[in-house]
This record gives structure tokens, C-alpha cells and sequence, in this order.
């Protein structure tokens, strides 16, 4: 049986004995992150940035706090943190059934082990003086939320507007009777050159120009221009999808005549007297790698995607589109949000040249999206930035198998954002 355990990591375990000892000292989690920052040590993500590259690669609170919660610093082993409820699909429904649901439980339900099952980073006493003064901020935080209740603002653009110079989500928030969206860094958070402070524009100088731009594409003076234009981007994005498949297909197939041709060298080898035992090595390894390589010849060889979008399907679209958009000036914010998501509207706003760069992904094909964590995916990367060109293009997708599927979509533009908009 094959037993494995944890050791401390020489590079990161003295930051998580400095975050419990600043902690407990009652330093706050910016004064934790600030100095974390400046003595630098990687956060988390930043530590293993191969699984992490959807993240900013830099501490947050969220971070810290995950790390005062975990229990396997203290060398202990825990169990029982979660449990399985069942709980009924539809309360109204019944006949509906279960369904399992993971919940957290409190600490006076965990299970330790008696004994260190690996070498401790700090004490259990450090850790249960941690979770006191946690659960003791999270009590204060709950009774302001009753003094000062949270006020629900419908964001039209919410998760769907981003910086053009370091591609995070902007914030959102409302100033001065205003809804807002802001990028802002922190004094200990490192960002991009060029990069201001604060980024922040307001979220009807962003709408007017979008929806101005999908009236005019919408406009049935400039249908058939827009048409013509989707159609040929289309035709671009399938050459270029298939130009892709083909690439992966030699590929994988140079790999597996190699590993057939290493095979075979493996059984010469046996027939003139080496020694079975390393030989033996020698033809699992070769075997598993040829069989990934079929598996990857496999998958190549399957159609890039569904069949392409044609004009006539271009067609369709933009006139159940178009019939949408004659409401969007005088919608309510909820249901602008619902057409805007229907749409696949996403916006990159650059805080420097006051430019905004809309796209609208329009297709009647299912697909998923790249996964952010190329770890989960090994066909797709993590997302690029938006390029500011002004143009309307096809932007690939990912189908079931993962694979890239170029039949999605995309009506680009850049648009010029007028000067209600802010920096600093």
C-alpha cells in the first residue's frame, strides 16, 4: 500500500506562520496583505500559476482568510468540516424528490485525530484563537448589516464589462446618485503599467453608445451589410478551425508511429538479452503515452463542431435580435440585463483612450466557453485580452468534447466613450 503525507513547503510555509502570528496579534487583513506584499512571498495562486490562471496572482482577503480556516496547518487530520443534507427539489412539488446538498459544519462538529499525521505549522491553540476573533468579525459584520441593510441596485452590465488593460471584471458601485464601474488597485496591490489607481465610468455613458451601435447594426438600412459581414468572419473562423485540427491531427499521429516504433525497439531489445525488469518499465511508459496519442488522434479526427452558421441562419438571428432591441432604450434595467445576456454582450473598456469595445456573440449553436483554468481543459487557455480592433469577427468556442468549435458568432466594435467618464 502506498501511503502519502504532507511536508511543509520551505517557500510558503513561513508565510503561513506569519499570517497567524500578525492575526492573533490583531492586525487586520490589509495590514496582512500589505506586509505579505512587500516581504514577497507568493500567494496561492501565484504559487502554483499553472492551475491558476484565471487569478490575479495576488493576495487578498479572501485568500488569507481561506488559510486561517484550514485546520491541516496544525499537523492534525480532520474530518467531518462538511455533511450531505437532503433537501427537496421544489417544496411546492414533492413528487419532484431530493437532491444532496454540501453544508458546513460547525467546529464543535469537526472530528480530530489524536495524533500529527505531518509536521504542524502552527499550534492548535494559534488556530482556535484564529477562529475565535474570525467568527467574532463575521458576528460584527452580520449586526452592521442589520443597522445599514444592503440596498439591491440592478446592474445592467454586471460581470459583463471589463478593464482593456488588465482584463479584471470591474466593480461596480453607485456614487453620488450614480451607478458606477470602477478598477481600482490597492497601495500594496501590484498593477500593469499605465494602469491608473482608479479606473471608474458611468453606466449610461457606457449603454448610450452600446445601444446606439446595436440599433444602427440592427437597422434594416444596415442589415444585410452586417449580415454579409457575420457570414464572411464566419467562413474565416471554420478555415481556420479546421487549418487547427488538421495541425493537431499530423500531430498526433507522428506521435503514435513514434511510440509504435519504441515498442518495437523494446521487444528487440528483449529478444537480444536485456534485462526484462527494465525493459518491462521501458514498454509501460511507451504504452502509456501511445495510448494518449490515439486518444488525441481520436479527438482530432472528429468534426470540428457543428454544421457552420449559414446566411440564412445569420438572418434569422438578427431579426429575433432586432425585435429585441426595439424595447431596449425604455426596458427596465432587469430585463435591458436579461437581452444584454441573451445576446452574450461583452464589454472592455479602456480608462486611457476613453474607448469601449462591444461584442455580441449571436449563434444557434450550443457550446460552452474556454475554461479559465487550463488545468480542467487541456485544449483551451486562459482568456486573452480583447484586442480594441474595430472589426466584426468570429470568436471561437468550446464544444462538449472540448474542442474548439468556430461557428460562434461575434459582432465587434470599438466604440469612443464620451467624456463622463473618469480616472485618476
Amino acid at each position: 500500500m502506498r501511503l502519502h503525507y504532507l511536508v511543509p513547503d520551505t517557500s510558503s510555509a513561513p508565510a503561513v506562520a506569519t499570517i497567524f502570528e500578525m492575526f492573533n496579534a490583531g492586525f487586520g487583513y490589509g495590514t496582512i496583505v500589505a506586509r505579505l506584499t512587500r516581504e514577497g512571498f507568493a500567494c496561492p495562486s501565484a504559487h502554483d500559476p499553472g492551475r491558476n490562471r484565471h487569478r490575479r496572482g495576488v493576495w487578498s482577503r479572501s485568500a488569507i482568510l481561506a488559510i486561517l480556516s484550514n485546520p491541516r496547518y496544525t499537523g492534525r487530520q480532520v474530518w467531518a468540516r462538511q455533511r450531505r443534507d437532503e433537501v427537496l427539489i421544489d417544496v411546492r412539488d414533492v413528487a419532484l424528490g431530493y437532491e444532496t446538498k454540501l453544508r458546513w459544519n460547525a467546529q464543535d462538529k469537526w472530528v480530530w485525530s489524536n495524533d500529527l499525521v505531518h509536521e504542524p505549522l502552527v499550534s492548535v491553540e494559534d488556530f482556535e484563537a484564529a477562529q475565535v476573533r474570525v467568527q467574532e468579525g463575521a458576528k460584527r459584520k452580520a449586526e452592521t448589516s442589520k443597522i445599514h441593510p444592503t440596498t439591491v441596485r440592478p446592474y445592467v452590465l454586471r460581470s459583463r464589462l471589463r478593464c482593456a488593460i488588465c482584463d479584471r471584471r470591474m466593480e461596480t458601485a453607485w456614487r453620488h446618485g450614480s451607478l458606477y464601474y470602477l478598477c481600482r488597485y490597492r497601495a500594496h496591490e501590484p498593477r500593469p503599467a499605465g494602469h491608473p489607481t482608479t479606473a471608474y465610468v458611468r453606466e449610461d455613458d457606457i449603454l448610450a453608445v452600446v445601444d446606439r451601435w446595436l440599433s444602427q447594426c440592427l437597422h434594416p438600412d444596415h442589415l444585410d451589410e452586417t449580415v454579409e459581414a457575420m457570414a464572411a468572419a464566419t467562413r474565416q473562423a471554420d478555415a481556420a478551425a479546421q487549418s487547427r485540427a488538421n495541425v493537431r491531427q499530423q500531430t498526433a499521429k507522428k506521435a503514435v508511429e513514434e511510440c509504435e516504433r519504441e515498442l518495437e525497439s523494446c521487444r528487440a531489445a528483449l529478444k537480444e538479452g536485456a534485462d526484462p525488469s527494465v525493459v518491462a518499465k521501458w514498454i509501460a511508459e511507451t504504452q502509456a503515452r501511445h495510448l494518449s496519442a490515439r486518444r488525441d488522434l481520436a479527438a482530432a479526427a472528429r468534426p470540428v463542431g457543428p454544421p457552420p452558421v449559414t446566411r440564412d441562419d445569420l438572418v434569422s438571428i438578427m431579426g429575433l435580435v432586432g425585435d429585441a432591441l426595439t424595447a431596449i432604450a425604455s426596458a427596465d434595467p432587469a430585463d435591458k440585463a436579461d437581452v444584454y445576456a441573451a445576446l452574450g454582450l461583452a464589454v472592455s473598456y479602456d480608462p486611457l483612450a476613453r474607448t469601449a469595445v462591444a461584442e455580441c456573440e449571436l449563434d444557434n449553436a450550443c457550446g460552452k466557453r474556454p475554461c479559465r483554468r487550463g488545468d480542467l481543459d487541456r485544449n483551451s487557455t486562459a482568456r486573452p485580452p480583447r484586442s480594441p480592433a474595430s472589426r466584426m469577427r468570429a470568436r471561437p468556442r468550446v464544444n462538449q468534447g472540448g474542442a474548439p468549435n468556430d461557428t460562434g458568432v461575434t459582432l465587434s466594435r470599438q466604440l469612443a466613450v464620451r467624456p463622463g467618464t473618469h480616472r485618476r
